[in-house]
């Protein structure tokens, strides 16, 4: 009987995105604050809002519907 060598299938772009998340963590000390500030001061550079949190708003009919929020910080 053949032995059925397993090879592990790897696709070049899900390891170079890999790479690139690996050395934007490392760049901001795997800090989630640190690089969500600095993510925030680059959209803030280019001219560009922020995005908030949903609100809870309501609608004419009075129904409860959340809606995202934008603006500059």
């Amino acid at each position: 009987m053949a032995q059925i060598e397993s090879h592990a299938w790897t696709d070049p772009i899900v390891e170079e995105v890999r790479a690139a998340r690996e050395a934007i963590a490392a760049r901001y000390d795997y800090d989630v604050e640190k690089l969500a500030a600095a993510f925030a001061e680059r959209s803030k550079a280019a001219g560009r809002g922020t995005a908030s949190p949903a609100v809870a708003t309501t609608n004419g009919s009075g129904q409860s519907t959340l809606r995202p929020t934008t603006g500059t910080h």
